[in-house]
């Protein structure tokens, strides 16, 4: 929809990365969506990480959820701008 609002017709899965971060890519892509969503929303990077890292349900094998929050969060801002 964002796109859209700019006039920019994007062809590609705006969730999709090419890096897994370890994690099932359903998994990923649902953390993707919900990464974009809140950082639209928030006041600051620091604030949607912090609101990320409690509220996702992460796999038991991410030690570090924070950094794989801010991961993709780094890696989504690549990928849309």
């Amino acid at each position: 929809m964002l796109y859209g609002l700019q006039g920019v017709w994007y062809r590609e899965d705006p969730y999709a990365l090419d890096e897994d971060f370890g994690l099932p890519k359903d998994v990923l892509r649902e953390v993707c969506k919900k990464v974009l969503l809140v950082a639209i929303n928030a006041k600051s990077e620091k604030q949607a990480i912090r609101a990320l890292t409690n509220d996702l349900t992460l796999p038991e094998s991410i030690d570090r959820p924070s950094r794989l929050v801010k991961n993709v969060f780094e890696a989504l801002r690549l990928v849309a701008f």
